[in-house]
């Protein structure tokens, strides 16, 4: 018996290894074994570890993931998701800030062949919590109603307390609330949308380890708005001179109409903004002339401009030589005033008197004796006899001057 078991002994464990081969084969085609690596995001555990002794952590670099390597059969891996993957580095395990990272893959235990982190730990740096104050400054977003601007922006409490690493601490240079006004037409309190933290380059700081005494929901915001209007500006040219023979023919103003805000009580008093003299004081003209007028210098109390970048007004004093015009009018068109109770009025030899007239060419064009409006006075005039009484004009064309000196003779007589 024992012979028959030992013949052919080399044959038959040469089968049989081969059967196993042949076994090893057919598997590793019907249930491969694949690789493949996923991502994961890395989970801390127990970091009051850490927190209870008064400091924070945060892994070194910021590293958020870690690469997983996974051993399974195809069919398995195939199953597999990222989110089934759990990288925990737990701080009870820290030993000089280095935390080792266990692999489970929830749903698959005893499916797969291994699962290998790389690293396989992590660092983490560990620093002390403080606490420091910061201003809170309110930002409005949205669009007001038509006619409003904001007026102020108050935030309540006006400061709040931070908690964190001091490199976090370190990084802040503003905090800022947000708060939405759109369609807002009169003054209210709103509560904050959001409160953000920001670096001195104006980049969004990441709040995950830092703690504030409040959140968005406990700041309010008072929100004081300012009616707007649309006003004309109206200049006084008083004290604009020229040289003899020259003449003001108008100004050009840019802007002509500015935006004014305010309270609406104060706002809707003003329909224009009157300039005084002394913003054009000029001497000698004799050709046009650019004056830039602060026009912040003649507003209002209490009122402001809507765009504050707005303040510069350029006038252009528009100067022309003058020129002159004699204009004969009948004697008898000339209106008589006060002529004395008792008298008789009648003219001398001569029908006719000639006017001189200065001013604007444009204007002189545009001058006729029908156009003027000629009188006399005789209030001075008491007793008989024949007068030399000058003759003054009522009014004229803007641009244009009455010289004077003209002169019609008249006799008075007692009536009869």
């Amino acid at each position: 018996m024992k012979n028959k078991l030992t013949n052919n002994f080399v044959l038959k464990f040469i089968a049989l290894l081969f059967s196993a081969l042949l076994w090893l084969i057919v598997m590793n085609i019907s249930r491969p074994i694949v690789t493949k690596t996923f991502y994961p995001e890395i989970t801390v555990a127990n970091p009051e570890v850490v927190t209870e002794h008064g400091q924070t952590f945060k892994i070194a670099d910021d590293v958020k993931q870690i690469a997983v390597t996974v051993k399974a059969e195809r069919s398995i891996m195939e199953k597999i998701k990222t989110e089934d993957i759990k990288a925990v580095a737990d701080l009870k395990e820290e030993q000089s800030g280095s935390v080792p990272v266990r692999i489970t893959i929830e749903g698959f235990e005893g499916d797969y062949k291994e699962a290998l982190p790389n690293p396989r730990n992590i660092q983490i740096v560990k620093e002390n919590i403080e606490n420091k104050t910061f201003p809170v400054t309110a930002i409005a977003t949205g669009d007001l109603q038509s006619g409003y601007v904001i007026g102020e922006l108050e935030a309540e409490p006006q400061s709040i307390d931070i908690s964190g690493p001091k490199s976090s601490l370190g990084r802040i240079s503003k905090v800022v609330a947000r708060v939405d006004v759109s369609g807002l037409s009169e003054d209210t309190t709103l509560k904050a949308d959001e409160l953000i933290y920001y670096d001195s380059a104006d980049n969004v700081i990441d709040k995950s380890l830092l703690s504030s005494d409040v959140d968005s929901s406990g700041v309010n915001i008072k929100v004081h708005l300012l009616e707007t209007k649309e006003v004309e500006l109206k200049f006084d040219q008083s004290e604009i001179g020229t040289e003899s023979g020259y003449a003001v023919s108008g100004l050009q103003i840019e802007p002509q109409r500015i935006t004014i805000m305010g309270n609406r009580e104060d706002v809707e008093k003003i329909d224009d903004i009157e300039v005084a003299s002394s913003a054009l004081k000029q001497e000698n003209l004799t050709e046009t002339t650019k004056v830039v007028v602060n026009i912040t210098d003649y507003l209002p109390d209490g009122i402001s401009l809507a765009d504050s970048s707005a303040g510069s007004v350029v006038v252009n004093i528009l100067v022309e030589k003058e020129g002159i015009k004699n204009i004969a009018i009948p004697v008898r068109s000339i209106a008589v005033n006060n002529l004395p109770e008792g008298m008789e009025l009648s003219y001398g030899p001569e029908q006719n008197v000639e006017l001189q007239f200065e001013g604007l060419d444009e204007a002189l064009e545009n001058m006729s004796a029908e156009k003027i409006a000629a009188s006399i006075d005789l209030k001075s005039y008491s007793e008989e006899g024949t007068y030399d009484v000058p003759v003054t004009i009522a009014s004229l064309p803007e641009g244009c001057s009455f010289v004077g000196g003209a002169t019609i003779q008249v006799i008075l007589t007692k009536n009869k």
